[in-house]
């Protein structure tokens, strides 16, 4: 087993979503940040849960964003090669995958 999460994720303030709703930090490949209501209307009905994120200097949760609470990921190995060569998506728990969030269908 990997490394535990012992407290909620920092931001220095609200995400810029623009027209997003699905974000990834660039240094951490295995969490999902999305709109809170994209939680509620997705990723509730299906068990999945979610854990506050904090502005960093105020330690108070940020109202639009939340982190998805992953219990386990594998590691699948896409047959489509990219850009950078071969790369592998997180299969939630659930049976939903991260390859929905790019159009990549589920194996």
């Amino acid at each position: 087993m990997g490394l535990v999460q012992k407290a909620p994720f920092r931001m220095r303030g609200e995400p810029k979503w623009g027209t997003k709703h699905i974000l990834q930090m660039n240094w951490v490949f295995d969490e999902f940040f999305v709109r809170i209501e994209v939680w509620d209307k997705v990723f509730r009905k299906f068990g999945i849960e979610k854990l506050p994120v904090v502005q960093h200097k105020t330690d108070k949760p940020l109202e639009s964003v939340v982190q998805l609470k992953v219990l386990t990921t594998k590691r699948k190995k896409r047959t489509q090669s990219t850009l950078f060569g071969t790369s592998f998506a997180p299969v939630f728990r659930h049976g939903i995958c991260a390859n929905i969030f790019i159009g990549i269908p589920c194996n």
